[in-house]
């Protein structure tokens, strides 16, 4: 081979090299590199209502084929829930679960949960048109988080130590609930509510420093007070609900596609946990037969006074605690489904 030829051949081999190069530089660029979020739940990673974020990860993660991954950061071990606010604003965790109530000293709005019986055929609806028309604003605006579902999740019973039959037996009972519409409720109950962490009402029962308290019945059941309280009133305290919030910082990295993605299947986790509540409470109460609970059905005048009351309660809480626009449409919105004044 002579010089020119081999000169030529080192040239286009050169040439093909460089073209090379420059078609894998411009497709590193082109592809986006993949986004990682962390999900923490107020709940350890077994608890039922954990199931939320994982049903969201998963499928999230399957339809974003990459780009996006949602991972498992922890549970109550990593963030206690005080601290979710400061840790989702500052980029420490991008997606929390929690309950709805969590920070009503922050997200007065957010208090909704509890005090009056909503339905659970109507729990997607109810709970997807609060959050649009009033829960994310609030929530974004103070928490810098973006809602992404708010669904009815458990309900919740009156456990006590000794048979309560009446209305009138819970006067003066001493009932631990959580902050907000709950511990009112029990005030207009007649009872004397009481604050007191969920890990505590175990002990508390069992010496007799409360004599009951409000319980969803998967954490009565988790937390085996059905040693200490083998009474259960029939009828229904609430129906709470759970947060499940990416940070705005988080949100705002997601290109549209992806926030649809995240958007579309929080909203169908929604809809799933709406069918999963009443199998989650048809095996908490064969649990609780088997431990022999006993469920005492109040007379229908004192189910009805019930009901009146905790409505009422409900009506004063969030007119007292939230803005005047946004508890006209709360209000708005929750007697389409479900009558409260």
């Amino acid at each position: 081979m002579d010089k020119r030829r081999w000169f030529l051949f080192v040239n286009i081999g050169l040439v093909l090299i460089w073209v090379g190069l420059v078609l894998m530089t411009a497709s590193a660029k082109a592809a986006p590199a993949k986004i990682t979020l962390k999900a923490v739940s107020a709940f350890t990673e077994k608890h039922p209502q954990t199931r939320m974020i994982h049903f969201v990860r998963e499928a999230v993660n399957e339809r974003a084929k990459g780009r996006l991954e949602i991972v498992w950061a922890g549970g109550p071990e990593l963030f206690k829930a005080a601290a979710f606010p400061e840790a989702i604003a500052t980029g420490a965790i991008d997606i929390i679960l929690a309950p709805g109530a969590t920070w009503p000293g922050l997200v007065r709005e957010g208090n909704i949960e509890s005090g009056h019986f909503w339905k659970a055929e109507f729990a997607p609806q109810l709970s997807r048109e609060l959050r649009d028309a009033v829960l994310s604003k609030a929530f974004e605006g103070k928490m810098k988080a973006k809602l992404l579902a708010f669904p009815l999740v458990v309900q919740h019973q009156v456990v006590t130590r000794k048979p309560v039959t009446r209305l009138e037996g819970l006067k003066g009972l001493n009932i631990r609930g959580t902050p907000g519409p709950i511990l009112a409720g029990i005030a207009a109950l007649g009872a004397t509510p009481i604050r007191l962490p969920a890990e505590e009402v175990y002990m508390a029962m069992e010496r007799g420093t409360i004599d009951g308290a409000i319980r969803p019945l998967p954490s009565y059941v988790e937390y085996r007070e059905y040693e200490v309280a083998k009474n259960i009133i029939s009828t229904p305290f609430i129906y709470s609900t759970m947060g499940l919030w990416i940070g705005v910082a988080a949100w705002n990295k997601l290109p549209p596609d992806l926030q649809k993605i995240v958007f579309e299947e929080a909203d169908r986790m929604n809809e799933k946990m709406a069918h999963l509540m009443a199998s989650d409470l048809a095996e908490a109460k064969k649990v609780v037969a088997k431990h022999g609970v006993t469920w005492h059905d109040l007379p229908a005048a004192d189910a009805a006074e019930w009901a009146a009351r905790t409505g009422k309660t409900y009506i004063e809480i969030i007119r007292k605690e939230v803005p005047k626009e946004s508890a006209d449409r709360m209000l708005a919105i929750v007697n389409k489904y479900h009558p409260v004044q």
